[in-house]
């Protein structure tokens, strides 16, 4: 079972997408993913903060990997 604190974990955009990132996409891509409910949404932080819970990247991760099989 993983541990209260990493399921509620916030990871910014930069962590996500790119080079770096756990995701192989532009940024672009995942706001046109959002619009249209495909990418879970954002946590405001503040006016110009938005953060995802690190569970919500991994079940989208999840159902992505599940839908290629």
């Amino acid at each position: 079972m993983k541990n209260l604190n990493d399921q509620k974990r916030l990871i910014r955009l930069h962590q996500i997408v790119g080079a770096d990132g756990i995701l192989p996409i532009c940024r672009s891509t995942v706001y046109e993913w959002i619009a249209s409910g495909k990418f879970p949404a954002p946590i405001k932080l503040g006016p110009r903060v938005s953060a995802w819970k690190v569970s919500d990247i991994e079940s989208f991760i999840a159902k992505m990997e599940a839908a290629n099989d």
